[in-house]
């Protein structure tokens, strides 16, 4: 049963590649959402209430959070309980749920209802809090995003974990606030950029993004600011993140950067934001 569920995982994993992007596929925080979404969905088939519903929420996070491993046992054992109960095979519901959604068209509806689905993380208020520099960095220590790739330089890697990033490379811009880190700066505290609305009481700066990856269940970007000093690598925890708003968007592709010369303080070197406009993005 072990081999037969390893080889579902792998299924699961290069149908969601197929369907997905990388970002959304390495995601931590929306995996999480689909699972509970899903879980949801089990238990209203089988007629809980939503107010029966809430008192579990409330129940649950009114206790200490527990181990990730010992939580996902405890999900496999609960599930083939309640599949006994009901007189339902779990691994043939999956099998047959799997052959359904690997149909080319229902990947493509699968593909467009993602696209709709509510944004239960954006413009999050919990995310305007102040962390110290110490803070900052003692909970998002810098790793290099080239951890284990050929030619990565051992001696850059994070003394105190033993972390190995999943990491993809990934083209694009986000708007970043509270911080960032970065293997020689330390702690870099994002600076408001001009055409970036303040969202949740927050400023925000323009981030190009190089790679994303995920490091024990969290979710990070690597790349490097656009009105910034020119550090490569900066390390964002996703979380301090959102997607520009199309009229961000637009202005930015607008954008023309370049450098003011010392002696002539003349205006040169200039290039495009590299921001894609809204009807690229």
């Amino acid at each position: 049963m072990l081999g037969w569920m390893s080889k579902f995982q792998q299924r699961v994993q290069r149908w969601m590649f197929r369907v997905f992007d990388e970002e959304i596929v390495l995601s931590a925080e929306e995996r999480n959402e689909r699972f509970l979404e899903e879980a949801v969905e089990l238990v209203q088939a089988l007629n809980m209430t939503e107010e029966q519903a809430i008192q579990v929420v409330k129940y649950v996070f009114g206790r200490p959070k527990g181990e990730v491993r010992q939580e996902v046992g405890g999900v496999m054992v609960t599930l083939a309980t309640l599949c006994s109960v009901q007189g339902i095979n779990p691994f043939t519901c999956a099998d047959v749920e799997m052959t359904r959604v690997e149909d080319p068209a229902i990947m493509a509806k699968v593909k467009a209802k993602q696209a709709l689905k509510p944004k239960f993380r954006a413009d999050r208020p919990d995310l305007s809090f102040e962390m110290t520099r110490e803070e900052f960095i003692h909970r998002f220590p810098w790793v290099d995003p080239t951890v284990g790739k050929e030619g990565a330089d051992p001696m850059r890697r994070n003394s105190d974990l033993d972390l190995k990033p999943c990491v993809v490379e990934k083209q694009g811009h986000v708007a970043v606030c509270t911080g960032s880190v970065h293997k020689g700066l330390g702690y870099i505290r994002p600076s408001p950029s001009a055409h970036l609305d303040r969202v949740a009481n927050l400023d925000w700066e323009l981030f190009s993004v190089s790679s994303i990856g995920v490091i024990d269940g969290q979710t990070y970007l690597w790349g490097m600011y656009v009105e910034g000093i020119g550090a490569f690598n900066v390390m964002v925890p996703k979380e301090f993140t959102r997607e520009l708003l199309p009229h961000e968007r637009e202005a930015w592709s607008k954008q023309r950067m370049g450098m003011y010369g010392s002696h002539s303080d003349k205006f040169s070197y200039t290039t495009g934001s590299g921001v894609a406009p809204v009807e690229e993005a």
